[in-house]
């Protein structure tokens, strides 16, 4: 598939969103939309052509194998903080061998669900040939996942989150499928306003969520606002906005790398909150913007270490074919 530069800047900013919310930068503004926006440039993505055999195995590939060696790596990585910090008292196997509990590396949970999302949705577009019963179909299966966060019901493997999810992956498919972004056309910086500013507004009703745990406080119809008009605000904005040459291609970058960003970002946050330290107090606004340069630079340098490797992983067991 052909990259589109502005759906790639658009992730960057998505991923730049993600970093700011665990370096708490902003944290209460970018966790009522960032994880949703994330699914919805997903959906983007998702393509009609492949068989559902073709497309498992692709997504296992892109999602489930990263999944796995980042969700073991954040377990030998705080493993080995505590034994080396002295607390090996807790330390507890079954948490380390247990491939279900994301809590040492949090955010690959969103691995996890994607693939799920992206299964789920393929086989309904296999399935169900008609817009009008897909579009049913989607909403009762999010409906579904939002009365299983309401009534605090968990599904084993995040697959709760996935049924409340597939409503933004299906918005995302459908915003490139009728090429809404292109036919905004000059209309687009107006109707990215009115969403700035419904978003600005829905802030005031937002309630407390969690998205890898499906936990929605309050009524979803401001959590749901919250995450369309952000969204679309967003992929407007980054899509049309012309950035500063040197902003564009840094956002593209992390919009290319956004998975691995995502996957190895949480445990460097350990090392940069010490080095942030030193030139900062703990718990100010300049600590937390120099936690989140820090942490997006030690991202970067160690992507940049273990691409050829993993470049070379894949092509030794042919795993991209």
């Amino acid at each position: 598939m052909k990259r589109e530069t502005g759906i790639d800047i658009a992730r960057g900013a998505g991923i730049l969103f993600i970093v700011c919310l665990h370096a708490h930068v902003a944290d209460a503004w970018f966790n009522s939309f960032a994880v949703a926006y994330f699914f919805v440039l997903s959906g983007y993505f998702f393509s009609e052509k492949s068989t559902i055999r073709e497309f498992i195995k692709k997504k296992a590939v892109r999602l489930l194998l990263p999944y796995l060696f980042f969700l073991m790596a954040g377990k030998l990585f705080y493993l080995l903080l505590l034994l080396v910090s002295g607390r090996a008292a807790q330390v507890s196997l079954p948490s380390l061998l247990n491939v279900a509990n994301a809590d040492d590396n949090p955010p690959v949970w969103f691995l996890l669900a994607l693939f799920e999302v992206g299964v789920l949705y393929k086989c309904l577009t296999t399935v169900i040939r008609q817009q009008v019963w897909l579009l049913l179909a989607v909403v009762a299966i999010s409906a579904g996942g939002l009365w299983f966060a309401k009534a605090a019901w968990k599904l084993p493997l995040f697959m709760d989150t996935a049924c409340s999810m597939l409503l933004f992956y299906y918005t995302g498919h459908q915003v490139k499928r009728r090429a809404w972004l292109q036919r905004a056309g000059r209309y687009g910086w107006i109707i990215t306003t009115i969403l700035l500013v419904l978003f600005c507004a829905g802030q005031y009703f937002r309630q407390g969520t969690d998205i890898r745990t499906n936990t929605i406080l309050g009524s979803p119809l401001p959590y749901l606002a919250n995450n369309f008009t952000g969204s679309f605000c967003c992929m407007l904005f980054f899509y049309y906005c012309p950035l500063p040459s040197m902003l564009a291609k840094g956002l593209r970058y992390l919009g290319v790398n956004s998975l691995l960003i995502c996957c190895v970002h949480y445990p460097l946050l350990e090392m940069a909150r010490p080095l942030a330290s030193l030139v900062a107090a703990r718990g100010s606004i300049a600590y937390a913007f120099v936690v989140l340069i820090t942490c997006l630079g030690l991202s970067i340098l160690l992507i940049e270490m273990c691409r050829k490797p993993v470049s070379a992983f894949y092509a030794r067991f042919k795993l991209y074919q």
